[in-house]
């Protein structure tokens, strides 16, 4: 359930007579609080069609009336002294205007509120012709001046049919078999109703003796679902949703029916046209068509104008692979401010790439992947929803994250950073830092950490401290320059890779949840897992190892030694060695999924 915000003002003005007190039990003439009362709903400040049909993009709603049917026919507001628990009633009247004064007895003390608008007696609860919504709060009146802001909840949305060539709009309730007249605005220009969150009507329409009908989805709190009938086309309903909360709405009048997107790129619209928005290759396609798409793929099409983009208003997920923009160097997406997720992949020709991007009016971005770009510098401050960014081959040398705090996947991979600071980033779940030049990464604040990938070419990290991050519970690292590598606070650990040419040194007695490790440190000379029996994969390659006890890792299903010369001995148990092991023999080749070196032997003691 959302909320929505009643702005009122009350001024109350009290006669102070000497004795006079806050409890009400004892005054018998209580003081006389004249309250100047204002309440509009701001969520509702909507953009409509205004009388001649037109539609305003942007601004305020200049004919408020139209949406006075959110009122019910008189309300009231309740106080109750917390402590008397006496009840006083404030009558309100919204048809009447703000300017009134009211005048009600209300001694200074605490009191609660309560203010409820529910339509008595109505055999279709769900169905409302004004807005049902409650308001509670506590208020406290100790001076002359009070302002109270009033903030309701409803659980219900709003259906509306453009009477534009509409005879008669009503709804069928599948759970009633009966259906449910809808009326018009004051202005005649909308049917309407409100329907409660979860229901899932069908909307009826008559027009020119025809009849139409279209199944709504389920309704969603403060949510407009807005119908529109195609002109010439009256087997044709255009179905378009918004936010309340929302100032641009796009509800077409009748000179809009006809209002066409400039779309100059043929490839652009060949896609339009295979998608079934559009039918003729004119370099333009229906504004009204494209309005309403929420998911746009590019797949292998080659496109070198966006031109148009501007006008899927409703677009949450865009998703381009192309190779060559060369006909801009950025793409315009301040339109798009309902994308969620944002993906640009420019396959093995970054050059061809915007060279910027503006995202700062994108607010709603949860996810954004940019794969081979030739982008040099990306803000995201502005994108606080953002919960996963993944970078990888671009040039970017500086990336500042520090107001994406709500970040649970991290993944940057061939870029020119030098210095990331993650600190803020506290809900990181994943991080992955691949082929950069970083020689120093805090991990320290990011404690809800359970997988982390630090691997791949310029990685000069010589330490790590990981004693912070005990929910991990993969780690695959890659630095030549790690020396040590303390792993004893990560005891949630199931996946270790290491790859070293300075690492001596391995504690995972700590890890007995480990399943898989994988490590590949030349200078390793000792390894015991013999703690580590929820085992069932060792990779050990170009270490140096003499000598490998396994015989306490029953679960073991996959081992490969193969690559360490130095490796003479693996240390195994019985059934390891007479039934495991492929070859069935302590003396047998590197068989199957057990791998060893050709000069090693699998023994059931080897010398130390």
């Amino acid at each position: 359930m959302k909320d929505f915000i009643l702005k009122g003002l009350a001024v109350l003005a009290f006669a102070f007579f000497l004795g006079c007190s806050s409890d009400d039990s004892v005054v018998q003439n209580p003081d006389i609080t004249n309250i100047q009362l204002q309440i509009s709903f701001t969520v509702v400040d909507m953009q409509v069609s205004d009388l001649s049909g037109k539609t305003n993009k942007g601004g305020t709603l200049s004919n408020k009336q139209e949406w006075e049917h959110i009122f019910e026919e008189g309300l009231a507001i309740e106080f109750t002294n917390t402590k008397t628990k006496r009840v006083y009633t404030l009558p309100y009247d919204p048809s009447i205007g703000s300017s009134d004064e009211y005048s009600i007895s209300l001694p200074f003390g605490s009191y609660s509120y309560k203010l409820e608008s529910l339509e008595p007696n109505s055999h279709f609860s769900e169905y409302h012709n004004y807005l049902p919504f409650a308001a509670v709060g506590n208020l406290e009146v100790a001076n002359t001046e009070v302002v109270l802001n009033l903030i309701a909840q409803t659980d219900y949305g709003l259906v509306t049919v453009d009477s534009y060539n509409i005879v008669e709009a009503v709804l069928r309730v599948p759970k009633y078999n009966d259906v449910i007249g809808m009326p018009y605005t004051t202005s005649k220009e909308y049917y309407y109703k409100y329907v409660k969150s979860g229901e899932a009507p069908k909307v009826y329409i008559t027009a020119f003796q025809q009849s139409l009908n279209y199944q709504l989805p389920t309704i969603r709190a403060l949510k407009r679902y807005n119908l529109l009938l195609g002109q010439n086309k009256l087997n044709n309903i255009n179905f378009i949703l918004a936010d309340f909360e929302q100032e641009d709405y796009y509800f077409v009048g009748d000179d809009e029916q006809n209002a066409k997107t400039f779309v100059p790129d043929d490839r652009f619209e060949s896609l339009l046209i295979g998608m079934g928005y559009d039918d003729v290759m004119d370099n333009y396609v229906l504004t009204r068509n494209i309005a309403a798409l929420k998911e746009l793929e590019f797949g292998n099409y080659v496109v070198g104008d966006l031109t148009g983009i501007q006008d899927f208003v409703a677009l949450e997920t865009l998703h381009i692979h192309m190779r060559n923009l060369v006909s801009s160097s950025s793409i315009d997406l301040t339109k798009n401010t309902a994308l969620r997720n944002l993906r640009f992949d420019y396959g093995s020709e970054p050059q061809f790439g915007p060279k910027s991007l503006d995202l700062t009016n994108n607010t709603a971005l949860e996810t954004i992947g940019i794969s081979c770009s030739s982008l040099s510098y990306l803000d995201i401050s502005k994108n606080t929803a953002l919960k996963t960014l993944t970078i990888s081959e671009s040039q970017l040398s500086y990336l500042d994250i520090s107001k994406n705090t709500v970040l649970e996947t991290l993944e940057i991979s061939s870029s020119h950073l030098s210095y990331l600071d993650i600190s803020k980033n506290t809900a990181l779940e994943t991080l992955g830092i691949f082929n950069s030049h970083l020689s120093y990464l805090d991990i320290s604040k990011n404690t809800a950490l359970m997988k982390l990938h630090v691997y791949g070419y310029g990685l000069e990290l010589n330490s790590l401290d990981l004693t912070k991050n005990t929910k991990l519970r993969y780690l695959n690292m890659n630095s030549n320059s790690l020396e040590s590598l303390d792993l004893t606070k990560n005891t949630a650990l199931e996946t270790l890779g290491i790859s070293s040419s300075h690492l001596s040194y391995l504690d995972v007695s700590k890890n007995t949840a480990l399943e898989t490790l994988a490590i590949y440190a030349m200078s390793l000379s000792y390894l015991d897992v013999s703690k580590n029996t929820a085992l069932e994969t060792i990779w050990i390659n170009d270490s140096s190892l003499s000598y490998l006890d396994i015989s306490k890792n029953t679960a073991l299903v996959e081992l490969n030694t193969k690559w360490n010369n130095q490796l003479t001995c693996i240390q195994v148990n019985e059934v390891q060695l007479y039934e495991t092991i492929p070859s069935n023999s302590p003396t047998g080749t590197h068989e199957g999924n057990w791998l060893k070196p050709q000069n090693a032997v699998f023994a059931l003691s080897c010398p130390q």
